[in-house]
């Protein structure tokens, strides 16, 4: 075990000269910041600014605080203004993204920096924006953290499994929550060690801002949230919110993996080359069929993209389900080919279906309207339920009926906005051999049912 971790360590300790680089490029450019806006408050934020970052990580947070008296309006405009003079200035491709207020991002060299606005308070009780809260996080984690190469150790663990990261694509854990359980637990070890034995809905509560006679209401307030660790900065907001349950799942299951035989492969995977005909022919083999759904990708941030395909996967896994078919699972992909996927039971259905009506207790005139309108009605349990003849007994005829509408009909019926001017500008349904045509490396994991 020790001969393992001491041979990671090596390779993702940041140089010397790497740590000196990144803190000069923050000093360039706070000193451009503050030479023309000498009453702002340049800091440097993230893993940088804590001593956390993994050697070849490029990636620098720098925040702009304003003073509280400042108008939200003023702090954006002037965020932004500032965050394109710095990049125009140090010859860098800029473009503005969004939190829950505008912020410049891009490329200054071989770093990715950010420019974030935010408000300089003094405690998090005044927060005026979300992003307020980081500097608060930063000085948490230097006053409590005692072991940065533990944080680094779980980070790489982490990215090793695909559960790096608080993206909305990724759902997985952020820095600064692993930064709190090396904190917490003393050392990567005992936060595998932890890990392993996670229940759903846990509480990790550092500070001990609640009582235990208080973790019920804990758990409705972030009813949910399959992990909940109380920000000790702020006992009102989970650490772990954008943690979904399938990463905390696998998180869960590759520490007791890793603790049972550990080896470097959980921190650096061998990247494997799919066979896509051997994948095809093992979905066959087992019995099942893959439907996708496929059209041209928004031009979307991921953090705006992967939640709306979530909501329209979602979407068409309960019309599917209503009409009768066996969903076995579904996911989404956005990378190179746009989409969502479905592994079904089956691709067409009965000609029949059962229809139910008003339970018997209902009022009559109910009951009767029923019967008038079906025929072969009979009584299961103590509803009226009768056969109805299926519309669209293929499942690509029932898609097809549901999505060749305009955009606005299909955001009036839940669609995305912007996923229902691709699909009306063009979609296929690809199914079973098909789906060969795709090119995705994230539907192509989904599709061998690779663990990590």
């Amino acid at each position: 075990m020790e001969v393992v971790l001491s041979k990671v360590l090596k390779r993702i300790e940041p140089t010397l000269h790497e740590i000196h680089e990144a803190h000069k490029l923050f000093t360039k450019i706070k000193d451009i910041i503050v030479n023309d806006y000498p009453s702002l408050d340049v800091k440097l934020m993230g893993s940088v600014a804590k001593d956390t970052f993994i050697s070849g990580d490029k990636d620098l947070d720098i925040f702009v605080l304003f003073d509280p008296k400042v108008s939200r309006v003023e702090l954006e405009k002037t965020g932004l203004i500032i965050g394109k003079m710095i990049f125009d200035t140090l010859g860098g491709k800029f473009e503005v993204s969004y939190a829950e207020h505008p912020y410049t991002r891009g490329l200054i060299g071989k770093y990715d920096v950010e420019i974030v606005p935010a408000y300089a308070i003094k405690s998090t009780k005044q927060l005026l924006s979300s992003v307020d809260r980081t500097p608060f996080h930063t000085k948490y984690v230097h006053k409590n953290l005692k072991s940065t190469g533990d944080v680094r150790l779980l980070k790489k663990f982490l990215k090793g499994i695909g559960c790096y990261g608080s993206d909305l694509k990724t759902e997985g854990y952020s820095g600064y929550l692993c930064e709190l359980l090396v904190i917490k637990y003393g050392s990567f070890l005992d936060t595998l060690k932890y890990m392993q034995t996670l229940k759903f809905q846990e509480i990790i509560d550092l500070d001990n801002h609640y009582t235990k006679k208080k973790y019920l209401d804990v758990r409705k307030r972030f009813e949910g949230h399959p992990l909940i660790f109380i920000d000790p900065t702020d006992k009102l907001r989970n650490v772990s919110a954008v943690l979904s349950k399938e990463k905390l799942a696998i998180s869960i299951n590759a520490a007791a993996l890793f603790m049972n035989k550990p080896t470097m492969s959980f921190f650096f995977p061998v990247k494997k080359v799919i066979d896509e005909k051997r994948a095809i022919v093992n979905v066959k083999m087992r019995g099942v069929h893959v439907v996708v759904l496929r059209f041209s990708r928004p031009d979307e941030i991921e953090d705006i993209l992967y939640p709306q395909l979530r909501r329209f996967m979602n979407l068409v896994a309960g019309k599917l389900s209503k009409e009768g078919y066996g969903i076995l699972r579904a996911s989404v992909f956005g990378d190179m080919n746009c989409g969502i996927v479905f592994e079904l039971n089956e691709l067409k259905l009965s000609p029949m279906k059962m229809k139910k009506g008003p339970s018997i207790f209902n009022p009559l005139d109910h009951r009767m309207r029923f019967i008038e309108k079906s025929k072969n009605v009979w009584i299961e349990d103590d509803r009226l339920v009768s056969d109805e003849k299926r519309k669209y007994v293929d499942v690509n005829d029932f898609l097809c009926s549901f999505l060749k509408k305009p955009a606005n009909k299909l955001t009036y019926e839940g669609v995305p906005d912007r996923l229902a001017k691709e699909i009306y500008s063009g979609f296929d349904i690809l199914v079973d051999s098909k789906v060969s045509k795709i090119k995705s490396g994230e539907f192509w994991l989904w599709i061998v049912r690779k663990a990590f």
